[in-house]
């Protein structure tokens, strides 16, 4: 009867002072009252995904935790890189397996030769639960338009 009590007790003190917390797919804290509360009682991160300009893409491949994939072809890979991008060929048949191998908690930059490939890419990302994923919007071709250069040096 005491532990009761004592549950009660705790259940109206919590409804008094602005009820339960409500946490929602790692989404900040909330109170009953949809305030959101200076700490999270959990804390998950919110999964990235941003399609940024040549400048922007350059400023994030050199951060720590950073992977590069080119999308295109061997042969378009071959003829001009990013430097420092692996090639992962989206026509080959093992392409989602590749991609899925890889650690979903790193960043990944992400390109192609003008934006389609990479746009596929990034959705399939998605739902193989990768966290941060960043696009060269315009592709490869944004990147030489920028004036940035290219590597064909290999592997």
């Amino acid at each position: 009867m005491k532990t009761k009590s004592i549950v009660v007790l705790i259940s109206l003190v919590i409804i008094a002072i602005g009820g339960y917390y409500i946490v929602n797919d790692g989404q900040e804290a909330k109170n009953s009252q949809g305030d959101i509360l200076s700490e999270n009682l959990i804390s998950t991160p919110l999964p990235v995904y941003d399609k940024v300009d040549a400048e922007k893409f350059n400023n994030g491949i050199g951060k720590k935790n950073t992977v590069i994939l080119d999308v295109r072809t061997l042969e378009e890979f071959m003829d001009g890189h990013i430097e420092g991008a692996r090639n992962y060929d989206f026509y080959e048949t093992d392409f989602e397996d590749r991609l899925n191998s890889l650690d979903k908690n790193a960043i990944y930059y992400i390109y192609c030769r003008s934006g389609n490939r990479s746009s596929q890419t990034v959705t399939l990302m998605k739902e193989l639960g990768f966290m941060n994923v960043v696009e060269l919007q315009g592709g490869i071709a944004s990147w030489v338009g920028a004036g940035y250069s290219l590597s064909t040096e290999c592997c």
